[in-house]
């Protein structure tokens, strides 16, 4: 199906009798191509709910699916409350004209939500309010403009359309292994799905609250409850992970992902300084280095390569040295949990 899309950018320049800069957005359509599939090509790979707690205090339950094309997940695009991203409200040009609706949602998935000025200016040119040579008249002229993030915002925007596919009418997304994202918010632990979109943030996103958050792969789910009871925390509705299948390429080690992920803190933690420390820690350094990126690693070999190297260090890395052993307290044996009827069974 070909569609037509915004590409959104600023310049920044000197009006011509002024000294100030000042940055102007702009956005101009390309059209772009997304290929459709038929479900038969896509197979089930994960089932998930989100919860939603009403004013009354009932809970919405808002599904979340992803399947298998093509050797990797595809995730079902929709809105936070559930409603289907259907291919043919896409914007489309039909006998010379674009034809589009839900228009938000879908300038939502290319990130212009967070900024007024171009999700407005995108929202007139696809509903035909202006039109690109409106727009390019009220350019200033080349020797005026001092820089433009053009080439950035196309190579964003086509990277975004790039992951698009048509599934039976619907509009599907590929993705990477997805996430659970824990915060604590109001003495309550929040959970919410990370899609692992990071290089798709068009602005930066604005500033969380640093006082506790941490990342759990799908079949380590069990772990919400037990970080609520470990902070003595009210349990609370949260993300739910119904099925996961067989050939899903997801966490399965849950153990693993957790030592791999304390192993990448310290290397990050310590690698700009790591040559000014003896060469006990500098060999450390590198030989946890090498087993990070060994895909044949085992979690024992990862623990014990952290663990050297958190001795070898100085004591001015004894924060970096707190934070690791927090993160290795979720490296451990685990039991297997059951999945609701239907839904297979995610192994520790």
């Amino acid at each position: 199906m070909r569609i037509v899309a915004p590409v959104a950018y600023s310049l920044r320049y000197i009006p011509k009798n002024g000294s100030k800069e000042r940055v102007e957005p702009f956005v101009e359509l390309i059209d772009w191509e997304i290929p459709e599939f038929s479900i038969e090509e896509a197979n089930p790979a994960i089932e998930a709910r989100i919860p939603i707690v009403r004013n009354d205090g009932g809970v919405k339950w808002i599904p979340r699916r992803w399947r298998l094309l093509e050797g990797g997940l595809i995730r079902f695009m929709s809105s936070y409350s559930g409603n289907e991203m259907w291919a043919e409200n896409l914007p489309h040009r039909v006998n010379g004209t674009i034809k589009a609706n839900f228009n938000f949602e879908f300038l939502g998935v290319l990130g212009l939500n967070d900024s007024p000025e171009h999700y407005n200016l995108a929202q007139d040119a696809i509903m035909g309010r202006a039109s690109f040579e409106q727009q390019r008249r009220k350019l200033p002229p080349p020797e005026n403009i001092i820089s433009s993030d053009r080439e950035e915002a196309l190579a964003l925007t086509q990277r975004i359309l790039g992951r698009l596919v048509i599934i039976d009418g619907f509009v599907w997304k590929r993705t990477l292994e997805p996430l659970i994202r824990l915060s604590i918010s109001n003495l309550e632990i929040r959970s919410e799905i990370d899609f692992s979109e990071d290089d798709e943030k068009r602005f930066p996103p604005p500033p969380r609250d640093p006082s506790w958050s941490m990342h759990l792969p799908f079949c380590d789910q069990g772990r919400i409850a037990e970080v609520e009871r470990d902070k003595q925390l009210p349990p609370v509705p949260q993300v739910t992970i119904d099925s996961i299948s067989d050939d899903a390429p997801v966490t399965r080690d849950a153990t693993l992902w957790h030592a791999r992920r304390a192993a990448q803190y310290l290397l990050a933690n310590t690698e700009s300084d790591i040559g000014s420390e003896d060469r006990l820690s500098l060999e450390n350094w590198m030989d946890l280095r090498d087993l990070t990126y060994d895909k044949d690693a085992s979690t024992i070999e990862l623990t014990e390569a952290i663990k050297a190297l958190q001795l070898s260090l100085s004591d001015r890395y004894r924060e970096v040295r707190t934070e690791t052993d927090w993160l290795l307290s979720f490296v451990g044996p685990r039991e297997e949990m059951p999945i609701p009827e239907g839904g297979s069974v995610l192994r520790r």
